[in-house]
């Protein structure tokens, strides 16, 4: 069952909610995460971060 708040737990997150209105635009709300993510993943010194699904 869907409710209209999100749940308390997800903190700012919750601001993420409204991306489920326009599914066009879930690239866009991602694009810092995954950059982020990749940039984690890499080692030091491997400067290019790509925000293509690998």
């Amino acid at each position: 069952e869907e409710t209209s708040e999100a749940p308390k737990t997800l903190g700012d997150l919750r601001v993420m909610k409204g991306v489920r209105k326009f599914p066009q635009r879930v690239k866009c709300a991602m694009l810092a995460w995954r950059a982020v993510e990749q940039a984690l993943e890499q080692g030091a010194g491997e400067a290019t971060v790509s925000t293509e699904p690998a």
